[in-house]
């Protein structure tokens, strides 16, 4: 009779083990708000730079960090000017709807003609790595230009001078007869939220062995990441890289 109740213990503890499900609790704070959460499974579907912002001891783990970062962020800023004439037709003695270029604006590409204002749209610049670092700390500098979307979309005098006098250069016509814009904004994307631009891999480094690191960084906590910063190939930062992440994840912990 012992044994049979011993037995029947056993059991109900091996039975209640089996359907025991582990909630875990996270403190969830941003810029904007602060919540605390709780559940079964986390998913984090985020960037790179996002998954390196995460306090999560798992995460500081040295093993993860070399992991996480196997990747880095490109930096980049693009700055629109619209105009009153399409000058780079009309007074460049080399006429072009686009440009790719080694001075530091890098591209330059007309977008068309507002059906709303009349203006002319043009990407006036492109950059990536150390022209975008080094535009984008011209545009902190001096007094933002008439136009200009305020904040962090801002195009600062001394931006505009620049980009404007290198423009002049590329198209061969003295910096006079470029009128000025009648709008702006640029975007910088290394800053927060972004981090970065996009991602490129760092050499040295196995797609497997690093995707099946962080794509669950925890092994005792139900926690995976399927950012498409961690994808194969030139995936990193497209949607096919998102779609790649996630079927990993689905294939291997949830089917």
């Amino acid at each position: 009779h012992s044994f049979w109740l011993l037995l029947n213990a056993f059991l109900l503890v091996v039975i209640k083990r089996i359907h025991l499900v582990v909630i875990k609790c996270f403190f969830y704070s941003t810029q904007e708000s602060k919540e605390f959460v709780c559940a079964k499974q986390v998913i984090l579907a985020i960037t790179k730079f996002a998954l390196s912002q995460l306090d999560w001891h798992p995460l500081r783990d040295s093993r993860v960090q070399d992991a996480i970062h196997a990747v880095r962020n490109v930096q980049a800023q693009k700055v629109f000017l619209t105009f009153p004439t399409d000058w780079w037709m009309s007074k460049a003695a080399y006429p072009s709807l686009s440009i790719i270029s080694d001075r530091p604006f890098n591209y330059f590409v007309y977008w068309g003609q507002s059906q709303v204002s009349g203006h002319y749209v043009t990407l006036a610049s492109y950059v990536d790595e150390e022209q975008a670092h080094f535009l984008h700390e011209l545009n902190g500098q001096g007094p933002v230009i008439n136009g200009s979307t305020p904040g962090l979309h801002r195009v600062t005098q001394c931006l505009l001078d620049h980009l404007l006098e290198e423009l002049a250069k590329a198209f061969n016509i003295d910096r006079t007869l470029i009128p000025e814009p009648i709008s702006s904004i640029s975007q910088y994307w290394s800053t927060y939220p972004f981090g970065g631009s996009w991602v490129v891999w760092k050499n040295g480094y196995r797609y497997d062995d690093v995707i099946s690191t962080v794509q669950r960084p925890s092994l005792t906590d139900n926690v995976f990441y399927v950012g498409a910063d961690h994808s194969t190939g030139e995936n990193p930062g497209w949607t096919e890289g998102a779609f790649e992440a996630a079927d990993r994840v689905i294939e291997k912990y949830f089917l």
